[in-house]
């Protein structure tokens, strides 16, 4: 009795994942925002000097320049598409605060804005980074 159950039941389900689906039953993935991650880690500029912008876009207003081996805090990334680019190309920004020195008078400057993504590497912990930045800039 309970072998006629099993094979009715298995029987059963086999019959109900078989069916067609209509259309009214696709599915579709989520809509995903244009940002990756956010509180992503720190990073360290690899370029001489890094141009930070205002919007993640190469025409924004500049915020200020970083330079090579600087470590930043890397708050949030986004993937932003190239305006003039028909084929639809992606560019890859982060945004970043870091503290530039400016003179022994003066001090540092909190420097905040966006930074294209090719412009640093990425590290997972502060001591990594900053172990990255001190072998770059040797």
């Amino acid at each position: 009795m309970f072998r006629v159950f099993a094979v009715a039941l298995m029987l059963g389900l086999l019959a109900v994942s078989c069916r067609k689906k209509s259309a009214d039953e696709a599915l579709s993935p989520p809509e995903t925002p244009l940002f990756l991650k956010e509180g992503v880690g720190y990073g360290v500029v690899n370029a001489s000097f890094a141009n930070v912008r205002g919007e993640p876009h190469a025409a924004a207003v500049s915020t200020g320049l970083i330079r090579k081996g600087s470590v930043v805090v890397v708050i949030e990334r986004r993937a932003v598409p190239v305006a003039e680019d028909p084929n639809g190309a992606m560019q890859f920004w982060a945004f970043v605060e870091t503290q530039v020195a400016r003179d022994e008078v003066a001090g540092t400057r909190l420097v905040a804005g966006w930074l294209l993504e090719d412009s640093m590497d990425f590290y997972a912990s502060l001591p990594k980074a900053e172990t990255a930045s001190t072998l770059m800039t040797r």
